[in-house]
């Protein structure tokens, strides 16, 4: 006998996207290049488009992880946002802007690809959330 279940989706549903390349950028000392990557979370209503939330993960510039979030900016999904955690080079893979270069990247990224809004599903609005305090001034640089 064939029976045909109906499942109530109480909770609004989202893609999750990860390791995404958006960039390359010199490794090793200049001897090789390697993709930088974003995380990227949006809801899956194809009717609409949301505004985008860029997560900077913190680390104190010597560590990071664009994945360690996950699940807490999942939610933020939820509440009808498209989520980008974006990937930088620390500062012991290099000086000062280079974070700031890649995180531009991948703003720049974001924005060229949000102009079609079919995969991403996001207009070309951001917003900045920070982990740690001490990247405030980083963030400000993002937007010039």
């Amino acid at each position: 006998m064939r029976e045909t279940i109906t499942i109530n989706v109480e909770q609004p549903q989202f893609t999750t996207v990860t390791g995404m390349a958006f960039s390359q950028v010199d490794s090793w000392f200049g001897h090789t290049r390697r993709d930088l990557k974003m995380d990227i979370i949006y809801p899956e209503n194809p009717k609409r488009l949301y505004p985008c939330i860029v997560w900077i993960c913190g680390g104190a510039w010597v560590q990071m992880d664009k994945s360690a979030h996950l699940a807490y900016l999942a939610g933020l999904a939820r509440k009808g946002f498209v989520v980008a955690s974006v990937e930088y080079r620390t500062s012991n893979e290099g000086p000062y802007p280079m974070p700031l270069i890649d995180i531009k990247s991948g703003i720049r990224y974001l924005r060229a690809h949000s102009v079609l809004g079919i995969r991403l599903r996001m207009f070309p609005v951001f917003l900045m959330i920070l982990l740690w305090k001490r990247q405030q001034h980083r963030s400000r640089s993002c937007w010039g």
